[in-house]
């Protein structure tokens, strides 16, 4: 009987100091778990700002000021094409505090959590370019926006709504057609020209990288083709250049030379999207199109022509009877051509801006005489040191080199 009292108070006693000794450890844990305020470790940064040796309290005290700072470092520039928004920092995001540093793992460079104020951005966005946000990359957008304010770098955070657009693979921006040619079938089987981003593009360099062999005519007619089609546009134009007769395939204004080794046609893209040129050969026709990103403004293009008359130049024949002429050739009219792009935004023009001005001489009419009516007048009074009277000329003009006043003559043909 003594022996079983023994055994159990035995048991209790074990039992009891197993709870104390249980209560006291874990008593401890729990309280430190919640309610006392944890240090965060060496190395423990939120952001790009150091915790390290921080109770949580400290940790958020640091946050704000850091935030204070960064907010009041500058503001957040939205640009759209050549105007620009500003919104404060503060209105366009929000900074989550509490989770932040709750989450917060010791030891490692942890995200700062940030989220953006939608309805206020879009604000800006539908002031700025007329659109609302959804019709950007609003993915995109959202991820750099949070990516940069997350890092807290000081100064002002700009982006450029250019590079957010949704890009339409299929959006023709211009085409153009060029028919009645005997236009080369391999064309086709180049298929399509890259224009890359802010770069520039050349069509001989490019056109070296095929087999086949184009005739300095043939790459003329399409560098025309790629001329026309960019006019339209805001791509630049580096180097062009004409001819001295206007190409049949050609329309004025719009003629591209190309020359192998010598005259190119090179073409600037100043947008932050790659744009294609599709080319496509059909019953002697060439047809191109410009795909891509649509355009921020509208661009048309606006020609100014002047035509020039041609003079007459008077030649004379001694074989020719007496009283007799002829014309030996027609003149053709030249024309001096200004191109001009027209920048319209919503519809109301903005800006003009000269893209080229071309000349193209004049071919003069050429008149034969008879070298014996000249001889008759001058033996009838007339100087013979001067020519024949210009009252049979064609009427004077403003032509480029030949003055109004200038009369065009060559000497007659020498007797055999």
């Amino acid at each position: 009987m003594n022996y079983k009292f023994k055994a159990k108070l035995f048991t209790l006693l074990t039992v009891s100091l197993v709870f104390i000794f249980s209560f006291s450890h874990l008593g401890a844990a729990t309280y430190t778990t919640y309610f006392s305020d944890e240090i965060f470790k060496e190395g423990t940064k939120i952001g790009n700002v150091d915790v390290s040796g921080l109770t949580k309290k400290e940790a958020k005290m640091e946050l704000v000021n850091k935030i204070t700072d960064w907010t009041a470092s500058g503001q957040i520039v939205f640009i759209y094409g050549d105007e620009m928004k500003t919104m404060q920092k503060t209105e366009a995001l929000e900074f989550n505090f509490e989770l932040s540093i709750d989450t917060a793992t010791n030891g490692i460079n942890n995200a700062f959590l940030v989220d953006w104020r939608k309805d206020n951005i879009n604000k800006v966005f539908q002031e700025l370019t007329q659109k609302d946000i959804s019709e950007f990359n609003e993915e995109k957008l959202k991820l750099q926006l949070l990516d940069s304010a997350s890092k807290l770098i000081p100064g002002e955070l700009t982006l450029n709504l250019v590079s957010f657009i949704k890009v339409d693979e299929n959006n023709v921006i211009s085409k153009v057609n060029i028919q009645n040619t005997n236009t080369n079938t391999s064309f086709g089987e180049i298929g399509e020209m890259l224009l890359p981003a802010n770069e520039s593009f050349s069509l001989l360099q490019f056109i070296e990288n095929f087999q086949d062999e184009y005739t300095n005519e043939e790459l003329s007619l399409l560098a025309t083709g790629i001329y026309e089609l960019i006019i339209p546009t805001n791509f630049k134009i580096v180097e062009r250049h004409t001819s001295s007769v206007l190409p049949a395939y050609a329309k004025l204004g719009f003629e591209a030379l190309v020359e192998k080794g010598q005259k190119d046609l090179i073409i600037y893209n100043p947008n932050p999207f790659e744009y294609r040129i599709s080319i496509t050969v059909k019953e002697n026709e060439l047809q191109l199109e410009l795909i891509g990103a649509q355009l921020l403004s509208e661009y048309k293009s606006i020609i100014e022509e002047e035509a020039i008359k041609p003079k007459t130049i008077k030649q004379f024949e001694s074989t020719l009877s007496e009283g007799k002429s002829y014309v030996k050739k027609e003149g053709e009219n030249g024309f001096y051509i200004k191109v001009i792009r027209q920048i319209l935004k919503n519809g109301v023009e903005e800006k003009r801006e000269i893209i080229s001005e071309d000349y193209y001489s004049p071919i003069h009419k050429i008149e034969v005489y008879s070298l014996a009516s000249s001889q008759s007048q001058n033996q009838n009074g007339s100087d013979s040191s001067q020519p024949p009277s210009s009252s049979d000329t064609a009427e004077d003009n403003d032509a480029p080199i030949i003055t109004p006043e200038d009369e065009l003559w060559e000497q007659p043909d020498e007797m055999k």
